[in-house]
């Protein structure tokens, strides 16, 4: 069974878009709203990233912090002595 001449392509004009589809600025409205979206998307999942990160990093900054004891001049100085590793597997 063939198709006949001219019911496809052949008889639809080239100024307007075909009878029962989409037009071209509908597709590409939509696209670009999925692409914002997408966009949204990845800029909230790396800001929620750094914001992890961060909020991680600043919490081991803010109890690591250089603790420094005022001695007076005549203190005797403790000597420092190594802990042993307890976690050593």
């Amino acid at each position: 069974m063939g198709f006949s001449q001219g019911v496809l392509f052949c008889d639809v004009p080239r100024d307007r878009p075909m009878s029962g589809s989409i037009s071209h600025r509908i597709t590409e409205t939509a696209m670009d709203f999925f692409m914002a979206l997408v966009l949204c998307g990845y800029s909230v999942t790396v800001y929620l990233l750094w914001k992890d990160h961060y909020v991680m990093w600043n919490r081991w900054r803010r109890a690591n912090v250089n603790v420094r004891l005022l001695l007076g001049p005549d203190a005797t100085p403790v000597p420092f002595v190594p802990r042993p590793n307890y976690h050593v597997v």
